[in-house]
């Protein structure tokens, strides 16, 4: 079928936050459960913890989770002025702009030290195909 261009036809955001009582347990940040798939253009993610976090993020599918990459988001970031972290640059470093969930899988994440205070928080913007 070759490359094509993928088109956002109706607009998604979804967000989930990881706090203490969470510990290292993965969160679920999309899912698509209808045909066609999720154009992912952007994961930003704030830590309101007082240490850094570095945030794994898995894919889903037939109920095995992959893990796809990790990301060091430092304390205070989404905050007080300092710029939330995009994952997408750091999960495709090859220049991809989106990432693209097909139907019937998920996008997770988790933080690999439980947060102690506050909270790591994942915000997802993208559209359906």
């Amino acid at each position: 079928m070759g490359l094509q261009v993928f088109d956002e036809r109706f607009p998604s955001l979804s967000g989930v936050q990881i706090v203490a009582a969470d510990t290292t347990t993965l969160k679920q940040l999309v899912s698509v459960g209808q045909p066609g798939g999720l154009l992912i253009d952007a994961i930003l993610l704030s830590n309101t913890d007082g240490i850094d976090h570095n945030v794994d993020f898995w894919f889903t599918l037939s109920a095995v989770n992959y893990g796809i990459g990790s990301i060091k988001v430092p304390a205070g970031a989404g905050k007080a002025g300092v710029a939330a972290v995009d994952a997408v640059p750091w999960l495709y470093p090859n220049s991809r702009k989106a990432i693209i969930i097909t139907n019937l899988s998920a996008l997770y994440f988790s933080v690999e030290v439980s947060v102690v205070t506050g909270a790591v928080q994942g915000v997802a913007f993208g559209g359906y195909t």
